[in-house]
């Protein structure tokens, strides 16, 4: 027997039932922000107070101390040491954050590419107004974080970045935030869908 047109609309946009949707990767998006958040204040803090280990990790990757613009700039700011803190160190910071963001994109792409990721119903999803608010507003300022992260502003000279910070302290906060924006975006476009494909089934 063929469902209404219109029951099937209400039950497409009706409230969802979280107790049903498969919230995994949400639980998996907070812990990510957890441990992102640890590990990238434990290397800034090590890395701050520890020059010769800084020394080491850019002599092993001095080639690459202008891969991004970001990182071209804090060169050209620290070409002496500023306030006790010199570029090998700011750039062990920023690479190792640079190899975790990647680590990142790898799990990222892997996700999107997952058969289960790709068969959910997106154009159901989409139609819910609730959802389309979601994607206008957060992954944007996700995706504004992570560009600030590669570019970041126009001069290190002023800036003063979250709660006074300078720029590598500011992206320890940011990059974190704006990974989480996007993978908590999709976790919920995820969960939504495994609870719309099981009131399919059942």
């Amino acid at each position: 027997m063929v469902e209404p047109e219109s029951q099937v609309q209400k039950s497409e946009g009706g409230p969802i039932d979280w107790t049903v949707a498969d919230v995994r990767l949400g639980k998996f998006a907070l812990w990510y922000l957890v441990v992102q958040f640890a590990i990238d204040w434990i290397v800034y803090f090590v890395l701050s107070s520890n020059v010769e280990i800084s020394r080491s990790v850019h002599s092993l990757f001095v080639e690459m101390d202008h891969v991004t613009p970001a990182l071209a700039l804090l060169k050209g700011f620290y070409h002496a040491p500023v306030n006790g803190r010199e570029f090998s160190q700011v750039f062990a910071i920023y690479f190792s954050l640079l190899a975790l963001f990647c680590l990142y994109l790898i799990g990222l792409c892997g996700l999107l590419l997952s058969r289960k990721f790709r068969n959910l119903q997106w154009r159901k999803m989409f139609a819910r107004n609730d959802v389309l608010l979601v994607l206008i507003l957060v992954p944007p300022v996700g995706f504004w974080e992570i560009y600030f992260f590669f570019v970041g502003p126009p001069s290190l000279r002023n800036y003063l970045g979250l709660f006074g910070t300078d720029f590598i302290a500011s992206v320890c906060l940011l990059l974190p935030t704006g990974q989480f924006m996007i993978l908590g975006t999709l976790a919920l476009y995820y969960s939504i869908g495994e609870f719309q494909a099981r009131n399919a089934s059942s």
